[in-house]
């Protein structure tokens, strides 16, 4: 297992040349930035080639399935019963970066039936299915989703929120990282060649070990 805060002290070192001086021009907080959008990246390459070639995969990399707890909401305006989408899930067709939204009932012994996504909640709430009990329909608009009935009149006040979402806000920097191991120096790489600074030579003997042969370099 690697943590975030490893990958940067990595990236630093190499890109240092060794150990990393103390008057380094690499900011740790922005490399793990960098770090986290690169396996966001990485990611939607990784789904990609799996669906390519006769050995067609489907299936959601569960390495990256994030879950949250979430309170059903009523919004102001258009009474709408919704939850708000804490984390920036992964762009998929079919919105399917939302792996999957399951209503909470305190008085069920086991998960109920997951919800169904539509695209077309004016359609769906005018369909028989609409009201059918135990299944629920949901869309998406921003970072919400709405429900296209109130469920709250069902008793459902949580439901389970199942996002793709590699390295999510709620992973610490010294945390373990879901990453796959297959995939982590071409991560590295990436990350590396997006923060090296490319600035003209400093040819001023200063004291930085990284930058002495060149400054000593015959002009």
């Amino acid at each position: 297992m690697t943590t975030i805060n490893q990958e940067v002290e990595l990236i630093i070192r190499r890109l240092s040349g060794g150990d990393v001086p103390d008057d380094s021009p690499y900011d740790p907080d922005y490399i793990a930035k960098e770090y986290r959008d690169a396996m966001r990246e990485d990611l939607k390459l990784e789904i990609l080639q799996r669906r390519q070639g006769h050995q067609d995969d489907k299936i959601s990399v569960g390495l990256f399935v994030a879950t949250y707890v979430v309170d059903v909401l009523i919004d102001d305006v258009s009474k709408r019963a919704y939850i708000g989408v804490s984390e920036n899930f992964l762009s998929l067709k079919h919105n399917r970066g939302i792996h999957d939204v399951v209503p909470v009932k305190p008085e069920a012994k086991h998960l109920q039936q997951s919800m169904v996504q539509v695209a077309n909640p004016q359609v769906s709430a005018h369909l028989p299915i609409g009201d059918v009990e135990g299944i629920y329909m949901y869309y998406l608009e921003g970072m919400r989703i709405f429900f296209v009935r109130d469920i709250k009149r069902d008793k459902i006040f949580k439901v389970f929120l199942k996002l793709i979402v590699p390295a999510p806000d709620s992973i610490g920097n010294n945390d373990p990282l879901p990453v796959l191991p297959e995939n982590v120096a071409r991560i590295r790489d990436i990350v590396a060649q997006r923060v090296v600074n490319k600035f003209p030579q400093d040819r001023i003997a200063d004291g930085n070990p990284n930058l002495r042969a060149v400054n000593e370099q015959p002009k």
